[in-house]
């Protein structure tokens, strides 16, 4: 899992370490950043955007635009922008819309949890982590791992500030088993 806030070389790097060894290479375009390329989304078997990176993903490297209001178009329309990137899986983050994920031949909804929002900074790397930390924990299972990082995320906003938000792992535990089953 790598975010573009750091080195970009160090980025690459990790995810060309990930995929030789086998690993799940996921990448959150966080936050925008020029320097981020098409390479790295080429090594990315995952990528974790929200509206705004969505948006500079396709005028950045597609050099294409896409409507500030694309979540709201039909699903199947959707989907075809995010096969666009071509990144296997995309998991597009919506805050309080939850997050649609798009694979090579299916896509889907997550609702959000219902939530007291205090502060929404850090929700994104708290998914990115919650979705790495669902795939170990679900044996690979995609979905699961996205409503895993749905509740991580969620619950990360209930507080200020980022890594003092950060939900423990007994909170997520519970919330999500109240959530989903």
């Amino acid at each position: 899992l790598v975010q573009v806030e750091s080195n970009i070389q160090a980025a690459r790097l990790a995810l060309e370490k990930g995929r030789k060894s086998g690993a799940i290479t996921i990448l959150n375009p966080a936050p925008i950043n020029d320097l981020l390329t098409a390479d790295l989304l080429s090594l990315s078997d995952v990528i974790t955007p929200n509206e705004t990176e969505f948006i500079f993903l396709f005028k950045h490297l597609l050099k294409q635009s896409v409507s500030d209001n694309f979540w709201t178009i039909e699903d199947r329309a959707l989907h075809e922008l995010c096969r666009k990137l071509t990144v296997s899986t995309v998991v597009l983050t919506l805050g309080d819309k939850g997050c649609f994920v798009s694979q090579i031949d299916t896509f889907y909804r997550v609702p959000p949890i219902k939530i007291n929002l205090i502060d929404s900074t850090g929700a994104g790397d708290a998914f990115s982590g919650g979705l790495a930390a669902g795939l170990v924990k679900f044996s690979g299972d995609l979905k699961q791992s996205v409503k895993f990082a749905t509740v991580v995320a969620g619950l990360s906003t209930q507080r200020a500030g980022t890594a003092p938000a950060m939900p423990s792992c007994e909170e997520v535990r519970a919330r999500f088993e109240n959530e989903y089953f």
